[in-house]
């Protein structure tokens, strides 16, 4: 699109970051709302951690495809970085003996076989994308470390106040800096949850990291984050805008 070629009326976003790009496009009132989906379900409680979960990605891609101007391999965009991001998560389940979880995009057994893979043992919590599409979101665990690469289920676990992990590299990879975390923020290379680099040893450091964190302290990285992601439960300011707009809301 041509800078400033757009027009609409209202604009809801999840993040206070994202119009700093999608303004040079887009001419519209801006109101950031948070996920409405994630809105939509409890904070977590943050009990214990008892298992990883790994919040997938997976698609049924060709060998390469069209991103941002350029033809990107499926190596690079899913399999790579899964690959390196499993390696670390299986090491690190071994050393302090915890059980790992797929949360599946799907429940294909194409899906299960992609992580099969990679693992010798793991559960896979597939849905079906008809009657449960958003099943995602209840399987979500507070006794677990939330991980995977650059999913927005995982900003929306992050907003909820769920220990979650944040290993982007894919921007790495394919050579797109919209993939690094709380893009179009500009962040470090590395973070106390994130990893712009796929480093190994830093990647370690921060599962141990989200495995010893207290409640108040993590919260306290929510907080200090929050304009990566809103989380207004109950989706209290997009409904009295649509209110004072004259819409009828259903409780």
């Amino acid at each position: 699109y041509k800078e400033n070629s757009l027009n609409c009326d209202y604009y809801f976003t999840s993040s206070f970051y994202w119009p700093i790009h999608s303004k040079k496009y887009l001419n519209a009132k801006y109101i950031v709302t948070g996920s409405i989906l994630a809105n939509s379900y409890p904070p977590s409680t943050h009990t214990r951690v008892k298992k990883i979960q790994w919040i997938s990605q997976w698609r049924k891609h060709t060998n390469e495809k069209y991103i941002n101007g350029k033809i990107v391999s499926s190596t690079d965009l899913l399999i790579r970085p899964t690959q390196i991001s499993l390696k670390v998560i299986l090491r690190f389940c071994d050393h302090n003996n915890l059980p790992l979880e797929i949360i599946g995009v799907t429940n294909t057994d194409e899906e299960y076989q992609f992580y099969k893979q990679f693992l010798p043992e793991f559960n896979f919590l597939g849905k079906d994308l008809n009657s449960t599409p958003y099943k995602s979101y209840e399987q979500i665990s507070d006794d677990a470390i939330v991980t995977g690469n650059d999913s927005m289920l995982q900003y929306e676990s992050f907003g909820r106040g769920f220990r979650t992990s944040f290993f982007t590299f894919c921007s790495e990879l394919i050579g797109d800096e919209s993939r690094r975390f709380a893009w179009p923020m500009q962040t470090n290379n590395f973070g106390e949850f994130w990893c712009n680099l796929p480093d190994e040893n830093h990647m370690l450091r921060i599962l141990d990291y989200l495995f010893q964190v207290n409640k108040d302290e993590w919260w306290d990285h929510v907080k200090k984050y929050r304009r990566v992601i809103l989380y207004n439960p109950n989706n209290t300011i997009i409904k009295e805008i649509l209110v004072n707009e004259g819409i009828c809301i259903k409780n």
